[in-house]
């Protein structure tokens, strides 16, 4: 009678076993997943930070180097009678809109005025000093693209690791169930 009771616990006892094992296993799996999903979000975030900020600075480039053209040409000619082509309303619209008042009050002092060589060299510096802060802007810009990028490839490592911490635990909840099946099975032979 005894006999039968311990078998009955002892079995028992595996039953409780092999739930906690494929509990663990089923959980190890899910979070095994999980961190895979995760990993192919945060690289497709990543892929998309970069181009958007890749086709943003490219278009903010694109649009200063059709502003600095007709500049050049202004500078270069001394004709400030050159209208600049205003396009758009946002910043860059702005300082097209403040750089073609800023050519027209150069013309109006040169014409009115005897020292218009003066004029025209603070004119030019001020415009150096906008194109300057533009220019470090963008950089800025750049410089914080490249650390999302770097922080993004950080997570990618950590996840990856984290996935390879997950698999070596179930690997292991493997082993120690087939060690508590072996030893039943042992015990159960005996």
């Amino acid at each position: 009678h005894w006999f039968k009771t311990i078998t009955d616990k002892i079995n028992l006892l595996k039953e409780v076993d092999d739930e906690i094992s494929n509990q663990i296993t089923k959980e190890l799996d899910e979070l095994s997943t999980s961190s895979i999903y995760s990993i192919i979000i945060m690289l497709f975030v990543s892929i998309l930070t970069f181009a958007f900020a890749y086709f943003m600075i490219r278009d903010i480039s694109s649009r200063i180097k059709n502003l600095t053209t007709p500049i050049k040409e202004i500078s270069s000619s001394k004709n400030f009678t050159k209208r600049l082509d205003i396009k758009s309303t946002d910043e860059l619209g702005e300082i097209q809109s403040s750089l073609q008042e800023l050519i027209t009050s150069v013309a109006k002092a040169i014409n009115d005025a005897k020292m218009g060589a003066l004029t025209n060299e603070k004119v030019s510096k001020d415009l150096e000093n906008v194109f300057k802060d533009i220019s470090s802007n963008i950089n800025d810009e750049s410089t914080v693209v490249h650390n999302i990028i770097e922080s993004s490839k950080k997570l990618e490592a950590t996840l990856l690791d984290t996935n390879e911490e997950s698999v070596a635990i179930k690997d292991k909840t493997i082993q120690a169930k087939n060690k508590i099946d072996k030893a039943s099975q042992t015990i159960l032979n005996t």
